[in-house]
Order: C-alpha cells, then sequence, then structure tokens
C-alpha cells in the first residue's frame, strides 16, 4: 500500500462509534496510494461471521429435515410391521382415534427422546467442537 516490500499492506480499523465511518473514511481515502474498504458487521451474508451463520443454519436446516424425515419412516415401518396387531386392536372394539392417538404417542415420544438426546450431545461436546 506504501510502496514497502515485505511491509505493512492493510490496516483493519473498528470504529466505536459507526455513525462517524463516513467521515473517517474520507479522511483515511485522502491518503496517497492508500484504499478504504467500508464493511458493518451487522452478520449480512457479506461479512465473514455471517457466511457462517448463514452456512450452519443451512446445516441445521438439513439436519432437521433428515431428522423429521427418519421420524415419518421409522413410523411408517413400525405401522406397516404391526398392521395385523393394529387390525387385531381394531376387531376387539379399539377406535380409529385410539389407533391414531397410539401411532401418534409413539411419535412424539421418539422425537422427544432423539431432541433430548441431541440437546444433551450438544451441551456436552458442543464446546470442544466449536473449538476444534
Amino acid at each position: 500500500m506504501f510502496h514497502q516490500p515485505h511491509r505493512l499492506t492493510a490496516i483493519a480499523i473498528r470504529l466505536r462509534d459507526p455513525s462517524l465511518l463516513h467521515e473517517r473514511a474520507g479522511g483515511w481515502q485522502r491518503i496517497p496510494g492508500a484504499q478504504v474498504v467500508t464493511s458493518r458487521n451487522d452478520g449480512h451474508i457479506s461479512e465473514p461471521g455471517g457466511v457462517v451463520r448463514t452456512l450452519l443454519f443451512s446445516i441445521a436446516l438439513v439436519a432437521i429435515t433428515v431428522s423429521v424425515l427418519g421420524v415419518f419412516n421409522t413410523l411408517l415401518a413400525a405401522v406397516v410391521e404391526r398392521t395385523n396387531e393394529l387390525a387385531v386392536m381394531r376387531a376387539i372394539g379399539a377406535s380409529r382415534w385410539q389407533i391414531v392417538w397410539l401411532i401418534t404417542t409413539e411419535a412424539l415420544l421418539l422425537a422427544g427422546a432423539g431432541s433430548v438426546a441431541g440437546i444433551l450431545l450438544a451441551l456436552a461436546a458442543g464446546h470442544g467442537i466449536e473449538i476444534w
């Protein structure tokens, strides 16, 4: 920047008062050979932190989608596997709503157990993974 090979090439400055950004940048632009790049760290996608945050949110969204589909698949397999048992329950007097309630309760317990296990794993290993 100042025609000094192997010397200072860039300076990063953080202002305590972001409203002074344009005023300060104008002063720095008057330095011969200086190029001023301004940015604000509001979590926009253009910021490095914003990109990481967006990527992690996308990964979490995919993980949740896969989890929901896994629960649906498990429940479908359970219903198909227990068709005879459910038919016997209907034959001895169980209503459709009782069968639906049974399957819904199983789904909620399965999802709840998975959520609790995921939260406990995140609390136990999250900090170490973040550092890594």
